[in-house]
Parts: structure tokens; C-alpha cells; sequence
């Protein structure tokens, strides 16, 4: 005879950590991610799109600590790129560099006493962005992952007040992938997290042509992946402009932002 199923355990989710609604959960960081919003949707009766939106914002709080960091840090580049600047242009225009080792190892280590002035370091400035890709990875591939099967009620996931509802799908309107490049280029402007206001023109034109050709290579994509991604260029967009303002800096310590220095011809707006 076979035995009778297990009882109800007090209504609580059965939620296997190797099986998440039938799909077979490794351990790479996407498939905990899958887990993470499984147990927003099981256990705090969140929507599916309402737990993607709770996870990205408890991700970014929870990084925080590291746009501080990197604006922290970019301030001090920014004081020392003057003193850095005038002496690598000594050390270019010393005609004894090239023939003298001892003379070239002199000026690398004053390079790196300024360094330690400032208590500054370029690959720092790697920290943040070392730390912030792997996730947004995460939620891209385990987002993409659960929207390809194995989560029958997202084809219903979606905000009763939107357009989409579907968010194994991709929006048929263009409407997010638009939003997302809109939101993209308005960080751009805004200048990021921790991104040096004196970055060159032509840069930031490279960026801006990224947010345009993103709508067409990003149109594809399921709704999920948007509710993720749009969440978090707000969110980005949102800590920019706190972090840019002056009130803010002063009360968390921060040191002040530097100022974009006037283009060469082009009289400095006061």
C-alpha cells in the first residue's frame, strides 16, 4: 500500500531548496536569486512583479555603503588629479627618464606617495563595479530563466493598474524597453554614481548612443527582466541626485563634488 501524503504543515509554502516550482536549482548566484523571489512571492503574499521591485530595492539599500564609497573616493581622485597631472607632465618632458631607471622609479615613487596623500587608489574605484555586476547579472539570467517556464501564474504577475501582465513575455508596446533607455540616459546625466563631472564629451556621446541603440537590442527581453531593470536606473537616478546635493554630502561626511571645469573657448557659467 502507499503512504498517505504528509500533512499540511500549518499552510506555510513547501519550498524544496533544490526545486523551485519544478525547476531543478543549482547554486550559482542566479538560481538563489530565483529562490529570493520565490520566497517574496510564497511567503510575503508579494505579486510576482511586486517581488522582483522588493528585492532590487533591498539589493541597491543594501549596497549603499559602496556608491558612499565610490563618490568618497572620486572626490579624492578628483582633488589629487591636478598635483598627479603636473607631475606626470614632469616627468614626460625629463629627458633623463628613459635612459635613467633610478631617475623613472623617483617620479613612480612620488606618483604613489600622492596616492597615499590622498588616500586614493585607481583600482578602488573597480570596487563597486566588481561587486554591482555579478548582481545585475543575477537578476538578468535567473529572472530571463524563470521567465522561460516553470512559473505558470507570471503569465498573470504583472501590476493590476499596467499594460503588461504577462512578464514571461516581452512588451509588445516597446513601452519598457524605452522607459529603461530613458531612465538609462537620465543617469547618464545626472552623472551616475560616483562618475567625475569633468568626463569628456565624447564619452558621455558614447553613452548616450547606448541608450538609444538599447531599445532595439533589449526589446526582445521578458517583462521580468524590465520590472528589475527599470526599478533600478529610478533607483540609481534617484541616489545620483541625493547624493549630488550639497545638504546631503555635508551631513554624511562626504566631501563636496567636484566642479565641472569650463570647455576650453567656452566662457565658465557662474
Amino acid at each position: 500500500p502507499t503512504n498517505p501524503p504528509p500533512p499540511d504543515a500549518g499552510g506555510l509554502p513547501d519550498i524544496d531548496p533544490t526545486m523551485v516550482d519544478g525547476i531543478e536549482l543549482g547554486h550559482w548566484p542566479s538560481e538563489y536569486l530565483i529562490r529570493l523571489i520565490q520566497t517574496l512571492h510564497e511567503s510575503a503574499g508579494l505579486e510576482w512583479w511586486a517581488a522582483i521591485v522588493a528585492l532590487t530595492v533591498g539589493m541597491r539599500v543594501a549596497m549603499f555603503p559602496l556608491a558612499y564609497f565610490q563618490i568618497g573616493h572620486g572626490a579624492r581622485l578628483a582633488a589629487m588629479k591636478p598635483e598627479l597631472e603636473a607631475l606626470t607632465e614632469r616627468m614626460k618632458s625629463d629627458p633623463l627618464v628613459e635612459s635613467d631607471p633610478d631617475r623613472k622609479l623617483l617620479y613612480t615613487s612620488e606618483i604613489q606617495a600622492l596616492y597615499k596623500q590622498h588616500n586614493a587608489n585607481p583600482f578602488k574605484a573597480l570596487v563597486p563595479i566588481l561587486v554591482q555586476m555579478p548582481v545585475f547579472m543575477s537578476f538578468f539570467f535567473g529572472l530571463r530563466r524563470m521567465a522561460e517556464g516553470g512559473f505558470p501564474s507570471m503569465t498573470q504577475g504583472g501590476p493590476e493598474w499596467a499594460w503588461f501582465s504577462d512578464l514571461t513575455v516581452a512588451d509588445a508596446t516597446y513601452a519598457l524597453p524605452v522607459a529603461t533607455a530613458a531612465t538609462f540616459l537620465l543617469t547618464i546625466e545626472l552623472g551616475g554614481e560616483g562618475a567625475d563631472p569633468n568626463q569628456t564629451k565624447k564619452m558621455k556621446n558614447i553613452m548616450r548612443a547606448m541608450g538609444v541603440v538599447m531599445v532595439p537590442l533589449t526589446a526582445g527581453f521578458p517583462c521580468a527582466v524590465f520590472c528589475y531593470w527599470l526599478t533600478n536606473n529610478f533607483f540609481t537616478a534617484g541616489q545620483a541626485a541625493v547624493l549630488r546635493s550639497p545638504g546631503f554630502r555635508a551631513a554624511v561626511g562626504l566631501p563636496e563634488a567636484p566642479k565641472p571645469k569650463p570647455v576650453e573657448g567656452v566662457p565658465a557659467m557662474v
